[in-house]
């Protein structure tokens, strides 16, 4: 069973609006939305974790886990109708972030989701703008409120797995901050306080704890990085880097400005790479190693 919704609201609490489709509608969009999804996964793609930043080769997808907001928890079984109905004030004031059919199956336990982004510009018949149908010949203004339904996909959800391909299209209609965890306070006194690092002091660090700090924290301390990290190494990269480092037999000070102390956590991170050719040096947000298969352009 397939029905047609729309996300309004924040990104991280969407609400939800059904779009009741008149019977001869129904099918037309419903099997538009079956040609897209056909689309969506394609033979022989691949599925990479979730990389900040990473957007992967046509046809490849990412997946990450993801617990779906309240709002698409609650049609998961079925649409309930207490639900509203998408309406002209919707479409002027709410300005919806998606179009999400959901296929609901006896076969599956949840349902099936498929999200396409939108935005004013494929609104119908609101605002000041107008819009001019062509009928018998000629055009004549059309004021009833529409949407115009868009001819790919953005993400898909799925048995607790949300796939997509661009980052930034899916942050349109649902937040992705759950994918990037912080450290908690113990985890950056493990840290900065640690056998690594000197020079700590409260009453100016941990008025720097913002949560791109702490990101980065948590980032190092899974990484490990501080227990083989090399003096002589580093000092090098940082230079490289034109990165201000000051060390003493293998201990860190700590910057006290907060710019020099994110681009220190930036390269303890390797946010920082070099070019093969030019060996020029890049910031990069995206960490995906290098392996046999793509290395031989597979």
């Amino acid at each position: 069973m397939f029905s047609l919704i729309a996300l309004t609201g924040s990104r991280s609490e969407p609400e939800v609006r059904t779009v009741p489709l008149h019977g001869e509608t129904q099918p037309v969009v419903e099997g538009k939305f079956n040609e897209l999804l056909a689309g969506f996964f394609v033979d022989g793609a691949e599925f990479h974790d979730y990389e900040p930043g990473y957007k992967p080769d046509g046809g490849d997808l990412i997946q990450v886990r993801y617990e779906l907001p309240d709002g698409l928890s609650a049609v998961q079984r079925a649409v309930p109708a207490a639900i509203p109905h998408l309406s002209k004030a919707d479409l002027q004031e709410e300005a919806p972030r998606a179009l999400v059919g959901v296929y609901h199956s006896t076969r599956r336990q949840n349902a099936r989701f498929v999200f396409q982004a939108i935005d004013r510009r494929r609104f119908l018949g609101v605002g000041n703008r107008l819009a001019v149908i062509l009928s018998a010949g000629a055009f004549r203004l059309e004021s009833k409120a529409g949407v115009e339904i868009d001819n790919r996909l953005h993400a898909v959800w799925e048995d607790g797995h949300l796939f997509f391909e661009s980052e930034f299209m899916v942050r349109r209609f649902l937040s992705l901050d759950m994918l990037f965890q912080e450290a908690t306070d113990e985890e950056v006194a493990e840290l900065l306080q640690g056998p690594h690092f000197a020079d700590f002091d409260p009453a100016v660090h941990e008025g720097m704890l913002d949560d791109y700090v702490r990101r980065k924290i948590a980032s190092i301390n899974r990484s490990l990085i501080m227990e083989g990290v090399d003096e002589k190494h580093l000092r090098d990269v940082a230079e490289r880097c034109d990165i201000e480092l000051t060390m003493d037999g293998g201990v860190i000070s700590l910057p006290h400005e907060k710019k020099e102390l994110k681009r220190l956590l930036r390269l303890l991170d390797e946010d920082y790479v070099e070019g093969m050719l030019s060996e020029r040096v890049y910031v990069s947000t995206s960490k995906r190693r290098l392996t046999s298969s793509n290395q031989n352009g597979d």
